[in-house]
């Protein structure tokens, strides 16, 4: 209450625990979010008096921890988002200013490498960079220009020129957009989701060149969309949603293949939906929040050989227990459920399916 929602530090311990720096002085909030580490310097979004939403840095002192740059002057916010690693060393992100826009940045923890990277759509009309994701050492990221609409874009170092990847729909006249999305990446594949407009949003995959991005595979054939969400990584295969048309929306898989990439189970048997979300990798598994008709909304894990089950059913018979915010620690899963007993607390699951998932600790008893 003395100083409202502010940046802490901890070493694990009571003692070690302290306010590192009271950012919007007296009780009202910093509110600190997208805590993120590169090199050097812990990168963080934070609230000022005088300056808004923007990009701070700290390297764990009070002395520090400063704001990097107004980007967007004054008490107005530049409001970053989608942070992505660039080489461990530089932050790259999106922000508003006003006189470019939201546009595409770089930062390495200083003021001075604080910039914006290029004006894609120049002058005021934003770019709206997106999706960013670090693949063979370079930023991939969608993006829209005035000539090719919104596609892939790929920025090979921090502070040079960006380079279309694919115009994926181009009429030759207009500059209609794929709109790519999710963009995520196993060691040697890039995958996104697209609309070619002939084929619907689907899967796509790329290399990282003009030539190596293709249409992974028609899930939902013909001009429908199968619209994958939810893509998550183990770095050999990528794990998702998609509807095919006659099983609903069920748990996929992907090796970057077309043969490889196929339902892992009919959860909901025939066209009903187990809607799978909250993929969240642990080790080479895949966790996962899905309702199969019977026993509510609950957690099921996902292996690469192709198993699917349910890890346990926490609220047991029809009711859902609701598993969220999955967080994995010390090679555990950790998330918040409610049993029916307890109450909504905090649970922890060590992998395989039985007795090693059990709630941690009813802290309101």
């Amino acid at each position: 209450n003395e100083h409202g929602r502010e940046l802490w530090y901890t070493d694990g311990t009571r003692e070690g625990t302290r306010l590192l720096l009271d950012l919007l002085p007296g009780s009202g909030d910093g509110d600190p979010y997208k805590i993120t580490s590169i090199k050097d310097h812990t990168l963080f979004i934070a609230k000022k008096e005088g300056a808004g939403v923007e990009l701070w840095s700290t390297q764990g002192t009070a002395e520090t921890t400063i704001q990097l740059q107004d980007i967007y002057p004054g008490p107005k916010s530049s409001y970053p988002y989608s942070f992505s690693l660039h080489r461990e060393s530089y932050l790259i992100f999106s922000a508003l200013d006003p006189v470019h826009g939201e546009e595409l940045w770089v930062s390495a923890g200083t003021p001075e490498s604080t910039q914006m990277v290029e004006d894609i759509y120049p002058g005021e009309i934003s770019s709206f960079p997106d999706y960013t994701v670090n693949f063979k050492g370079h930023t991939f990221f969608a993006a829209t220009h005035p000539l090719y609409g919104r596609e892939l874009w790929r920025l090979e170092n921090p502070y040079e020129k960006i380079v279309l990847v694919d115009d994926i729909f181009s009429d030759g006249e207009q500059n209609p957009s794929s709109s790519p999305q999710e963009l995520t990446a196993t060691t040697n594949k890039l995958f996104f989701t697209a609309d070619d407009i002939e084929h619907g949003m689907e899967l796509w995959v790329s290399d990282g060149t003009d030539a190596g991005t293709r249409l992974l595979k028609d899930i939902f054939p013909g001009r429908a969309s199968s619209d994958p969400q939810e893509l998550n990584s183990n770095n050999v295969f990528v794990f998702f949603r998609a509807d095919d048309g006659t099983h609903g929306v069920e748990i996929w898989i992907s090796d970057g293949t077309p043969e490889g990439t196929k339902m892992l189970r009919d959860i909901v048997p025939g066209e009903g939906s187990s809607a799978p979300r909250k993929f969240t990798r642990l080790s080479y598994d895949m966790y996962f929040v899905a309702d199969d008709g019977v026993r509510g909304s609950e957690l099921w894990v996902a292996n690469v050989a192709g198993d699917v089950q349910m890890v346990k059913d926490i609220y047991e018979g029809p009711e859902s227990s609701n598993p969220r915010d999955l967080v994995v620690w010390n090679d555990k899963l950790y998330f918040r459920a409610n049993d029916g007993i307890h109450g909504e607390e905090l649970w922890v699951s060590d992998g395989p399916p039985g007795e090693g998932t059990h709630m941690v600790k009813d802290i309101v008893t």
